[in-house]
């Protein structure tokens, strides 16, 4: 399976809240680390992988709110970090 669909199956993962908490929560501590290493490539792609794969109100059978808490989050630190080092 490739990354893409990885990251987006598992936040969207249609039986449990639960493991798309657990889920989110992990790749937040991931991008976490990568953003205190200054490695903000990895951070970019994932958000070019979330912002290409919005979901709209034709998804169904979904709870979107680990996918725009995780969305939010990502950008705020991934460009205050950014902002901060000019």
């Amino acid at each position: 399976m490739k990354f893409d669909g990885f990251l987006l199956n598992g936040l969207f993962h249609k039986q449990s809240k639960n493991i798309r908490q657990k889920f989110t929560h992990s790749f937040y501590i991931l991008c976490k680390a990568y953003n205190k290493i200054n490695v903000m490539k990895y951070n970019y792609r994932i958000l070019d992988i979330l912002l290409d794969n919005i979901p709209t109100s034709e998804s169904s059978g979904v709870d979107f709110e680990q996918y725009f808490s995780f969305v939010q989050v990502l950008f705020e630190e991934t460009y205050q970090k950014k902002e901060g080092e000019n």
